[in-house]
């Protein structure tokens, strides 16, 4: 009881860090990248740079899993397109 306790907490403990830790080192990654040229107001710079910066770390992290645990399906497909070209035009 108290070993699977542990591995609940410790979950949960690992799940906190990345999902606070890897945006705070996105935000980090992007305030070291300005760039008034292309975004003199920035506006759209720094959140582009963040969410770049999330994905680079989020994405090899779901293929790590993925490698680990086939049985885990994120459901990264297609699904319906007909309805999804519908929704966009």
């Amino acid at each position: 009881m108290i070993k699977k306790f542990v591995l609940i907490l410790l979950f949960i403990i690992v799940i906190t860090s990345l999902l606070l830790g890897f945006p705070l080192i996105a935000g980090t990654i992007a305030n070291k990248i300005p760039n008034q040229t292309l975004d003199p107001d920035g506006s759209f710079w720094w959140i582009s740079i963040h969410h770049i910066a999330q994905a680079l770390m989020f994405v090899p992290l779901i293929f790590i899993v993925k490698l680990v645990k086939p049985t885990i399906d994120f459901n990264l497909r297609l699904g319906d397109q007909k309805k999804g070209f519908q929704y966009v035009i």
